[in-house]
């Protein structure tokens, strides 16, 4: 189901490369996590988990076919997902941290308002970036009330 280049990106992240602990962290955070089905298949594992107070950071496992959910998952994610972090569990900010390569995903979440915070040179496995990128409560709400 996972692209490698997927994996890669999460191994470096986590510190491991033990697909055995990488299935426990998204088992943990199994009580905010889906998966989103296209063609009768899954095509992506997402969901949040709480860092410290008020701070979550997004996680994404997707196949090759994302680009075919990319619509129907943001108007979930922009109708229930993120609401649900900032309005009912208390977030203040989400956060998210993605291989220079992932150009499509920077795209993405720029449209959500996350803005680039900051570039780790030298980060992945390759040698190449990870940018991370945030959006804060506040943010949200401002961006909200100007659409």
């Amino acid at each position: 189901m996972k692209q490698a280049h997927d994996l890669e990106q999460i191994y470096v992240l986590n510190g491991h490369r033990d697909p055995g602990v990488l299935a426990k962290v998204i088992m943990a955070a199994a009580n905010f996590s889906w998966v989103a089905w296209g063609e009768g298949k899954p095509i992506a594992v997402f969901g949040a988990v709480e860092q410290h107070k008020g701070v979550w950071q997004i996680y994404m496992l997707t196949t090759p076919d994302f680009r075919k959910i990319a619509i129907p998952l943001t108007r979930f994610l922009k109708r229930t997902m993120v609401p649900i972090l900032f309005d009912e569990l208390g977030c203040r900010r989400l956060e998210g941290f993605f291989h220079e390569d992932n150009v499509f995903i920077h795209r993405w979440v720029e449209g959500f308002g996350a803005k680039r915070e900051y570039v780790k040179e030298g980060y992945a496995p390759d040698g190449k970036a990870y940018f991370g990128y945030a959006i804060c409560k506040g943010t949200l709400d401002s961006q909200n009330q100007t659409r």
